[in-house]
């Protein structure tokens, strides 16, 4: 089970290496804008 979880976080997290620095720059702004961090914990709340 752990192994089965551990897989699908990793592969969950894997980005074309093309798109990382635009991921990278979408997550400074989710992460330092408090509007934005609000809307996605909202979004994204189990």
């Amino acid at each position: 089970m752990t192994d089965a979880l551990r897989k699908a976080v990793v592969e969950f997290n894997r980005f074309d290496p093309a798109g990382v620095p635009w991921h990278r720059q979408r997550m400074t702004l989710i992460l330092r804008m408090p509007t934005l961090r609000a809307d996605a914990a909202v979004r994204y709340a189990p």
